[in-house]
């Protein structure tokens, strides 16, 4: 099967990368996990009365941190259970959404995926800003219109969070263990 993987949130840990970073660049003591975040946007999330002006110019600082995309910490079991989708003869590949004005993005994506999937060609990472044009078996993903606009999906799995519980998808899966579960009993 060809299977498409989101990276963040899916493959690593960003929402907790952005309140590390929140709080070193801007000096705050925000206390802040995953499942707390209701709104995909985890900046409006935080700052809920701050302007998009403002949330828009801190993301924008965040997310061109030297170090922000390279540094997230990998979701518990991803490494083992990608090593064995494709041990089981699946094509996999890593969709993800380059951050269009972090000029360090791709880089510090692909580095990510080198130093935490060393058995993962990078040549199979797609950096798409639309993955409504993906065309495969399975697509395992975070974000709720992504799962909603990938037509060209015969599955769709949604990694559960607060943010994504209105969200229609084929399956739902809540760790790596039950996404290999899932996977491993799809018809072919």
């Amino acid at each position: 099967m060809t299977i498409f993987i989101d990276q963040d949130n899916v493959l690593n840990k960003f929402i907790q990368n952005c309140v590390i970073y929140i709080n070193r660049l801007y000096q705050f003591d925000i206390r802040f996990v995953e499942n707390d975040c209701k709104d995909w946007d985890v900046f409006k999330q935080i700052f809920p009365f701050a302007s998009k002006k403002f949330t828009d110019e801190m993301s924008e600082r965040v997310f061109s941190a030297p170090g922000f995309w390279s540094t997230m910490k990998i979701m518990d079991d991803a490494a083992e259970i990608m090593q064995k989708l494709i041990s089981d003869g699946h094509e996999v590949y890593i969709a993800t959404m380059p951050w269009k004005t972090a000029r360090n993005c791709i880089t510090e994506k692909t580095s990510w995926v080198e130093e935490n999937l060393p058995f993962f060609g990078t040549e199979n990472m797609i950096f798409c800003p639309n993955k409504k044009f993906l065309i495969g078996d399975v697509i395992l993903d975070d974000a709720p219109h992504i799962i909603e606009n990938t037509p060209h999906c015969k599955y769709r799995i949604i990694y559960d969070y607060p943010y994504n519980q209105n969200v229609e998808a084929s399956f739902r899966i809540k760790s790596w263990n039950e996404a290999y579960s899932v996977i491993s009993n799809l018809e072919r």
